[in-house]
């Protein structure tokens, strides 16, 4: 008897709280609680490695998201042959590869941690290099198709710039300042670096690779992200997009 009583009272709680939880998340639907909105990223339209420049499109968003969704952000790493006693022990692919292998592991994160925790900077404007995104989708534009360009000039040329579709270029740098606070270029390197672009010191470029600059190929590497701001300003992301890799020969 007692059995059978504990059977049923089991039971009646197994009831109440399903029956709870139903309520609950009733409830919480009825009240609009706030659901995170899910951003798809950029998709790329290039070759994995190119000379100097990468094409990705922006597949437009739809009407619902295009209040929320800003733009794109961009991360960067810098990559190069590791060698010992003139030996290449680990090459740029597979270091990409195991460093790819951790941001795409499952399940992906909707952020750029994993970027950083690998050493990736954020690209930044030459004119506002605080602004975020760093690629602004104008709100018009928003649920349209757009093919955005990254140029990577060749050395001794002009900034790397981004353009979307045929307008004007903007300017980009890399993250980290020089003596001035101004964002660094990415380019030229100059027969001497002579100009103090690249420097042991900086966050982004060993000094490993500073002593292989003038002998190796060297690559950056690209990632995107989409950037949305919701009616409560939580900045929000889509999970990162490997983009493209830029070849250069010193």
């Amino acid at each position: 008897m007692r059995k059978k009583l504990n059977q049923v009272y089991r039971g009646f709680n197994i009831r109440a709280r399903t029956l709870m939880l139903l309520i609950l998340f009733t409830a919480a639907t009825r009240c609009g609680l706030p659901v995170i909105p899910f951003l798809s990223p950029p998709e790329r339209l290039t070759a994995t490695i190119v000379d100097f420049e990468i094409r990705f499109e922006h597949p437009g968003v739809s009407e619902a998201l295009s209040g929320v969704f800003r733009g794109y952000e961009l991360y960067y790493k810098f990559y190069g042959d590791i060698r010992e006693n003139d030996a290449v022990v680990r090459d740029i692919e597979e270091q990409f590869i195991d460093d790819d292998d951790v941001i795409q592991d499952s399940p992906r994160q909707p952020n750029p941690n994993r970027l950083t925790q690998l050493d990736y900077r954020r690209i930044r404007r030459v004119d506002q290099p605080a602004r975020r995104p760093v690629i602004r989708i104008d709100a018009g534009d928003r649920q349209t198709d757009l093919t955005i360009t990254l140029r990577f000039p060749e050395q001794e040329e002009d900034d790397a710039v981004f353009f979307i579709d045929d307008a004007d270029p903007v300017a980009l740098r890399r993250g980290v300042d020089d003596i001035d606070d101004t964002p660094k270029a990415f380019f030229p390197f100059g027969e001497q670096n002579d100009d103090g672009v690249y420097a042991a010191g900086d966050d982004d470029f060993s000094e490993e690779l500073l002593d292989r600059l003038r002998d190796d190929r060297i690559h950056i590497a690209i990632y995107g992200l989409a950037y949305g701001l919701t009616d409560d300003f939580e900045v929000i992301y889509s999970v990162p997009e490997f983009l493209g890799r830029v070849e250069l020969r010193i």
